[in-house]
């Protein structure tokens, strides 16, 4: 999750595709957007991976790199289920997932949104995963701390185990620094680029 205020508590708002405003001033979640960069998905794990996003934000936007079986991910269905607007940007071209993130972002912005979450086609995060983050987000800023951007740890797939956060100080060789508990925050240097 990234973005330009040190203070979570946000004062824009976005508008849904039916017009209502989402207007609950006291949550950092009034403006956020979960971007979804794909290329070629699963559609079973696209589909699993926007039902658990859509709970924790307000807004998704899916770019499409140019993707042959985009209709086979049935996303009108889907965006039906979802309890939030799902903006689908197709690309004509497969231009890279961080040219992606961008497209997402200038939508995201566009709309008023103050902060973005980043999936690839197979990021499925945990439920009250954006609510930790922000809870991270404003106990740094009050602080005093300046922040880039905060990350979950993921589970490795083959593992099962929780990533490390990697740190690489005037050094090639990477540190790996942990966490102590799940709510301590750790300060790193490299964030994964998708959510989970």
């Amino acid at each position: 999750m990234s973005g330009d205020q040190s203070d979570m508590t946000l004062n824009r708002s976005l508008e849904r595709s039916n017009g209502e405003t989402f207007s609950d001033e006291n949550s950092h979640r009034n403006a956020v957007a979960g971007i979804v960069v794909t290329y070629n998905p699963d559609p079973v794990q696209l589909q699993r991976g926007l039902a658990a996003i859509a709970p924790q934000v307000d807004l998704i936007v899916l770019v499409d790199n140019a993707s042959r079986n985009l209709e086979a991910c049935c996303l009108e269905e889907v965006r039906r289920t979802l309890s939030v607007e799902l903006k689908i940007i197709a690309l004509p071209k497969n231009v890279g997932l961080g040219a992606g993130f961008n497209a997402g972002i200038r939508e995201a912005r566009a709309r008023g949104g103050e902060f973005v979450t980043l999936f690839d086609q197979d990021s499925v995060p945990q439920s009250g995963m954006i609510d930790k983050l922000a809870q991270a987000h404003r106990a740094l800023g009050a602080r005093g701390i300046a922040i880039a951007a905060v990350g979950p740890r993921f589970i490795d797939p083959e593992s099962g185990g929780m990533s490390a956060f990697t740190t690489e100080k005037f050094s090639p060789i990477q540190n790996q620094a942990d966490a102590e508990s799940e709510s301590e925050s750790v300060a790193t240097d490299f964030l994964i680029s998708s959510g989970c």
